[in-house]
Formats: structure tokens, sequence, C-alpha cells
């Protein structure tokens, strides 16, 4: 996959400078300096059913490369040219068109298609009796 991806990307390299992390075994703020360190999180995923880091790196307002599969399609709104099929190939050109157009401006930013409460406000509501949560 590096390979495929250095060789399309090689011609955009002007565009924006690359510092490609692949996390492992971080803490929740190690997670989140990289989110506030990042334009892109690029998700490879095809089986992230709860799709928390997606979540996440939207709420932390960067782009989103992600498959096009209904799990993503079920959370968030985003750029269609930022998905793509499971292949190495799909991948590497969705990357490659957010590199050659990040600057333009022209990519959507993901939007979550619900609002999603977290577990204190959840509490609350119950606490309260207000099992709305408008």
């Amino acid at each position: 996959l590096a390979e495929q991806f250095e060789s399309s990307v090689q011609d955009s390299s002007n565009y924006l400078p690359m510092n490609i992390t692949i996390m492992f075994d971080q803490s929740r703020f190690e997670i989140q300096q990289h989110y506030s360190d990042s334009l892109c999180l690029a998700w490879s995923s095809s089986s992230e059913s709860f799709g928390m880091p997606l979540i996440e790196a939207c709420r932390s307002n960067i782009y989103i490369i992600g498959p096009d599969l209904p799990y993503l399609n079920d959370l968030l709104v985003i750029d269609k040219n930022l998905q793509f099929e499971l292949s190495k190939k799909s991948l590497a050109k969705a990357l490659k068109y957010f590199l050659l157009n990040y600057r333009e401006g022209g990519i959507q930013k993901p939007i979550l298609k619900n609002k999603i409460y977290r577990t204190e406000e959840i509490l609350e509501a119950l606490k309260n009796d207000n099992f709305s949560l408008n």
C-alpha cells in the first residue's frame, strides 16, 4: 500500500506537507493531540461498526477519508471523492484527491448525521426524567 500511495501522490507533494502517523495503543490524550495536529483522518477499517474514531475526527473538525460502506454513510455526510472502495488503488485515489484539492477549499468537511450523546448527557436526562435529549 505504501508504494502504491507514494507513486500515486508523488506529483502532489508540493501541495501539502506529508506527515503520516499510524496509531496503535495510544492514550485518549495522545489521540486527541493527533486530531488537533491533523488535517485528515484516513480510515480504512471495513468492520468498525461503532465509528468512535470517525466521530472523534468529525468533532475535531478534520477531513475524513473512509470506505464507502453503510456504517460510515449512516454516521456521516462525507465528500464522495474522499470515499473509496475496499481496494488499495481506490484508497490511493482518494488520498491523492485530498492532497491535490485540499488547499482549494472545495472539499466538504464531514458532518455528523445525528447528534451523538455523551454518557453524562444520557445519565442527566434519565435523572431528570427528560427522555427527549433535544
